[in-house]
């Protein structure tokens, strides 16, 4: 059987990463994916739109900075 942190993902919302207008403060990416990456997390979803970069190759190579899929 997989490991279960291998089955987990995340999601920047856990960190209230919130695209809501009004919406309290936003965490930058870098702080959420590096505690993301501390509490074990091996993947994520990209949250509310500009958060994370748009591009493939740029969100690819920013994600693996972190260890993150």
């Amino acid at each position: 059987m997989t490991d279960l942190m291998e089955r987990i993902a995340a999601a920047p919302i856990s960190w209230g990463v919130d695209g809501s207008p009004g919406w309290r403060h936003i965490m930058k990416p870098d702080r959420v994916m590096a505690e993301m990456l501390e509490c074990g997390l091996s993947a994520t979803e990209l949250g509310t739109d500009g958060f994370l970069p748009n591009d493939p190759d740029e969100l690819a190579e920013y994600l693996a900075g972190f260890g993150i899929d």
